[in-house]
This record gives C-alpha cells, sequence and structure tokens, in this order.
C-alpha cells in the first residue's frame, strides 16, 4: 500500500483523515447538487465547523441539504478508509505495521496472538496492564435495542460485533434499498454471516 502521508492521529489512527474527508465531502455534496472537488473542499471550508459550512452551502444552493447529510458522510468517508487501507489480522500485524517495537522494547501482558476488532486502540508498554475486551469483541451488550430503520451510525456502533466499517455497510444498505423490512435482511449485508447475524438479532428490530 502507497501512502503520501501517514499521521498518527490522537485515537492511533494511521491514515491522513483529512485528504480522505475532503473527497467524502466532495462525492456527498456534488450527488446533491453542489460540484465540489476535494482540494476546493479543503480551500473553502478547512476549519470552518459543519454547522458553518452546512449554511454556507445550503444559502448559495438556496435549498437544505438533507437530514441525514452527516450519515452520508460518515458512509462515505468510511469506505474511503476501506479502499485505502489493508485490514490488519492481529496485534502482533498492527505493530509490525506501525513500526514494530523499539530495540529492546517490550509489548507487556498484550497478547500478540489476539485478533483486532474495528475502533480498538491497542496500547503497547511493558506497564500497560492487561487489555479490557475491544469494541465489538463482546462485553455486555444485553441492554442495547436500536431500530434498523432509524439508528444512526453511532447507534450502529453500539452493536455486538459491529465497527464503523459493518456500520456504514448496514447504512449503505439503507440507502441503497429503503427502509428494513425484516431483522433477517441484515444477512443480505457483506460480513454478516449466520454466526454474526445470530449475535445481532437479539439487540435490532424494525
Amino acid at each position: 500500500m502507497n501512502l503520501d502521508l501517514v499521521i498518527f492521529d490522537c485515537d492511533g489512527v494511521l491514515v491522513d483523515s483529512e485528504v480522505i474527508s475532503c473527497r467524502a465531502h466532495a462525492k456527498v455534496l456534488t450527488r446533491h447538487g453542489y460540484p465540489i472537488t476535494e482540494e476546493e473542499v479543503l480551500h473553502r471550508f478547512l476549519g470552518v465547523s459543519e454547522r458553518e459550512a452546512r449554511e454556507a452551502i445550503e444559502c448559495e444552493t438556496g435549498r437544505k441539504l438533507p437530514d441525514d447529510f452527516e450519515d452520508q458522510i460518515k458512509v462515505a468517508t468510511l469506505k474511503f478508509y476501506v479502499g485505502d487501507l489493508k485490514a490488519i489480522a492481529g496485534v502482533a500485524d498492527a505493530i509490525a505495521a506501525a513500526g514494530g517495537l523499539s530495540k529492546g522494547g517490550s509489548s507487556g501482558e498484550l497478547n500478540l496472538a489476539r485478533p483486532v476488532v474495528d475502533g480498538e486502540q491497542i496500547v503497547v508498554s511493558p506497564d500497560a496492564p492487561p487489555a479490557a475486551p475491544p469494541p465489538g469483541a463482546g462485553g455486555d451488550a444485553a441492554s442495547v435495542v436500536v431500530d434498523l430503520n432509524t439508528a444512526t451510525a453511532a447507534e450502529l456502533d453500539t452493536l455486538p460485533g459491529v465497527g464503523p466499517v459493518m456500520s456504514a455497510r448496514i447504512l449503505e444498505w439503507r440507502a441503497t434499498h429503503g427502509r428494513f423490512a425484516s431483522v433477517d435482511q441484515l444477512r443480505e449485508i457483506s460480513g454478516i454471516g449466520a454466526r454474526t447475524f445470530e449475535r445481532l438479532a437479539p439487540h435490532v428490530r424494525v
């Protein structure tokens, strides 16, 4: 994978998120009748809040952007992330991708054989305590029940086994097909097999 710029965001993301965000905004805005390039997005709206940018665009076009505009941006952004980044199978691979341990460094009690999960942050330190279960790796989600037809990306992220990539796929399915008529339609989404569906089904409704 070739990257022109790699930055370590405060949450440990290995990606130039600013460029991808501009690309996503350009794509969604153009789809809604406001043709703009990612370079123009960067030049015009760098340092401008989402609310201010939205108000400026609506003033120029004379019409409102859709209520789910922010969710559409998130879906587009995550699709670009998926296209630009390769999945990393395990903790050892994640450490290697970040440059590996320093000479004489120690991973402490970190389980290097454990698979990584969407949205997880891995702390590498000889003094770090054993990690708590990462988001989507299990935990107590018994009380979580969301409506597939109204849930936002953030609400979908609370479901067991669902991270940012999967929530984007669910929103994309909904944008393409309309409302979910049945929970069983989750099986039509790439990445939701029988076992994942079995975990999800008790926590969703239509």
